[in-house]
């Protein structure tokens, strides 16, 4: 009996070492994880293995959200003494619904992508006039506008170009290409729609001095874009646009253009939407530019939720318009 009261003593004794030592060495990972001395895989080795195979895309998406991985508010306000719909219009994005786009439509949707998003829109676009004797064809190609939120659910950074080709027939024909100038802005959440009170967003907004010698501006024109939208009904939304943007008319005089837009869309079936929208360009001050009104149309095709097919046309509804305008095809994909 004493050897057997001796031997479990000197066992329970090394126990309490053992435990001692994994303490310590417990305490001491925490304060240095990485002593220097552990190599590469045994590093690893210890991590979760979802945290191992972290995608690319989920690695892009969190240097979007910043250092924090914080999503924030949704929107910079909210209305006063209004209640928020628990079921957000057709314009949010959610978890599992289809991606949102700026395109085909003239009007610009009031929803952002969405923070560690990123949204591509490209598309081919034609506008057909015939004034005066001269038949003017000019084709928009790519139109490629990037879209991704940064840094917080109400921010949204913007960014876009187009190859342009214009052809002038009359008793002579002339084809002049080029680049447009680029266009750059953001979409700011302002509120999400509480009963009437609307979906709010606002684009500040700029096209550079960057063009070919054909299309360019020459200079640095500003404008901003109220955009504010309204869920009418489990299938219908109604959109609207208001803009004030700095322009420069033919004769290089700069004036501000007015712009205002409403547009109705249509969930037709679970993937195949459609829109139908008026718009009016009026001039400010412009010497050679006058007002235009357009009616535009089109449908939207959902291949997966992450990939739009669009399909449009305009028409001219005054003299001074162009015949036939926005008129092309556009394919988005969201990341």
């Amino acid at each position: 009996m004493p050897h057997a009261v001796l031997i479990a003593a000197t066992v329970m004794h090394a126990m309490a070492i053992s435990s001692a030592s994994a303490q310590e060495a417990q305490q001491t990972s925490a304060l240095n994880p990485f002593d220097g001395r552990s190599t590469y895989s045994e590093r690893t080795a210890t991590q979760p293995l979802s945290e191992g195979l972290v995608s690319t895309r989920d690695r892009y998406s969190k240097w979007l959200k910043g250092a924090n991985g914080s999503t924030g508010p949704k929107t910079l306000m909210s209305w006063n003494g209004a209640e928020t719909d628990h079921n957000p219009p057709v314009g949010h994005l959610t978890a599992l619904g289809k991606l949102v786009t700026d395109r085909p439509h003239f009007s610009e949707a009031s929803s952002l992508v969405g923070l560690g998003r990123v949204q591509i829109e490209t598309g081919y676009t034609i506008f057909y006039d015939r004034s005066n004797g001269v038949r003017t064809l000019t084709q928009s190609f790519g139109e490629p506008l990037l879209r991704a939120g940064i840094g917080a659910e109400w921010f949204e950074f913007r960014l876009a170009t187009t190859a342009l080709t214009e052809t002038a027939s009359g008793t002579t024909s002339r084809t002049t290409s080029g680049i447009d100038d680029i266009y750059i802005g953001a979409k700011l959440a302002i509120t999400e729609q509480a009963g009437v009170f609307p979906e709010f967003a606002v684009f500040p907004q700029a096209r550079l001095p960057s063009g070919s010698s054909a299309f360019t501006s020459d200079r640095f024109l500003p404008g901003v874009n109220l955009a504010y939208s309204w869920k009418l009904n489990d299938w219908m939304e109604l959109e609207a646009n208001t803009q004030f943007n700095t322009r420069r008319d033919n004769v290089d005089h700069t004036y501000t253009e007015f712009i205002q837009t409403a547009n109705m869309e249509y969930d037709l079936t679970d993937r195949l939407g459609g829109f139908t929208e008026l718009l009016a360009f009026m001039p400010t001050s412009a010497i050679s530019v006058v007002p235009e009104y357009y009616f535009h149309a089109g449908f939207v095709y959902f291949v997966t939720d992450d990939i739009q097919l669009d399909i449009h046309a305009g028409v001219g509804l005054n003299s001074a318009a162009t015949n036939l305008p926005l008129t092309g095809v556009g394919f988005s994909k969201r990341f």
